[in-house]
């Protein structure tokens, strides 16, 4: 019996066990799963520190003691979860790609960046071989009134006596022209060129010049003269210049010019150019007040003969350049030959004009 009330006392009904010692009602039911709960908590403490003793060595021991610990809780409950070890990566891989888009786009970046100075180097190469550039230019020299390339012209009346009307009574009779000289020439102008290739280039442009020849006359009278020039036709002048040959006149011819030239250059250097100019020169005589000599009167008056308004010359010339800061400049000599008769006649001696002088080129420098 007595065996038997201490089993009572002492044994477990389910996993719960009774305190022999304390009063019957004070007495407590004693749970044994829940001691096997704190002692496993007990274990897992210990597990944590040691692992985490572990990883810190290594340089990660806090996010292994807490990894271990969601494993070692997770498994006690049953439950599946994410240890931080687990979840970093994810965090490692979105930041990974957060970073590696932006080193893509840098990297396209230069690329595009590099793309885009290559394709503007190009075109600014096209551009300076192909766009139209401005230039102006000048020159100073001597003009005449030629029979040829190589000779002047005497007159541009021959020397034959008219019975159509008598000479005033105090003109000299003797009928013998002046000669013409040359005289004083300048042009300046502005034109555009173009390459058209590394030593071939053309340009076109607009020039003023001014051409003028001396003679020999006399004093001017301000009569009225009739006579008739070369070709019969009958020419009425208000005054004239007796031929005394005791003073120079000028004779000036104001033209417009539009020259059109072939450019060759004939050496490598692109500093310092030697450039063949040919082309031709359409004019257009705006003014003149020339002189002309009647050999039926012996006198000279303007309207004697009439010039050619629209004058087609040939042009020519060996042009050295040189750089000057941003800007190209070239000199050399010019010849101009009118291919087109100065004057309209019927004998044979129309003039031609002349021009040789030294011409100079200003190209500004691109900015």
């Amino acid at each position: 019996k007595n065996n038997n009330k201490k089993n009572n006392l002492t044994g477990a009904t389910g996993n719960q066990q009774y305190f022999a010692g304390a009063p019957a009602g004070n007495q407590k039911p004693v749970d044994h799963a829940r001691d096997g709960l704190r002692s496993d908590k007990k274990l897992r403490d210990v597990l944590v520190k040691e692992k985490a003793n572990e990883m810190d060595e290594s340089g990660k021991g806090a996010l292994a003691a807490a990894g271990t610990g969601d494993i070692i809780i997770n498994n006690y409950n049953n439950k599946s979860a994410k240890t931080g070890t687990e979840k970093d990566p994810e965090k490692m891989i979105d930041s990974t790609a957060g970073i590696m888009p932006a080193g893509s786009k840098e990297n396209k970046s230069k690329k595009d960046s590099a793309a885009a100075a290559t394709t503007a180097k190009n075109k600014e190469q096209k551009k300076k071989s192909s766009v139209w550039s401005l230039g102006f230019t000048g020159g100073v020299g001597s003009s005449n009134l030629n029979q040829n390339l190589f000779n002047s012209v005497k007159t541009l009346s021959p020397v034959t006596s008219s019975t159509f009307a008598a000479p005033p009574a105090n003109v000299n009779t003797n009928n013998s022209s002046s000669e013409i000289s040359p005289g004083f020439s300048f042009q300046a102008g502005a034109f555009v060129s173009r390459n058209l290739s590394k030593r071939f280039s053309v340009s076109a442009g607009v020039n003023y010049h001014y051409y003028s020849t001396t003679i020999r006359t006399g004093g001017r009278i301000n009569t009225t003269l009739v006579t008739t020039n070369s070709i019969n036709q009958t020419i009425v002048a208000n005054s004239y210049y007796e031929n005394a040959r005791s003073q120079t006149f000028t004779n000036q011819y104001h033209l417009i010019e539009v020259p059109v030239l072939v450019n060759f250059q004939l050496n490598k250097s692109k500093k310092m150019p030697f450039i063949w100019e040919l082309g031709l020169t359409p004019a257009y005589i705006v003014s003149s007040n020339a002189l002309y000599y009647d050999p039926n009167t012996n006198v000279y008056f303007n309207n004697y003969l009439r010039p050619n308004k629209m004058q087609l010359n040939g042009e020519t010339a060996l042009m050295f350049g040189f750089p000057m800061q941003k800007n190209q400049w070239q000199i050399g000599p010019e010849l101009q030959y009118g291919f087109t008769g100065f004057v309209n006649t019927n004998d044979g001696n129309a003039g031609h004009l002349f021009y040789a002088g030294l011409k100079i080129t200003f190209i500004p420098g691109k900015k």
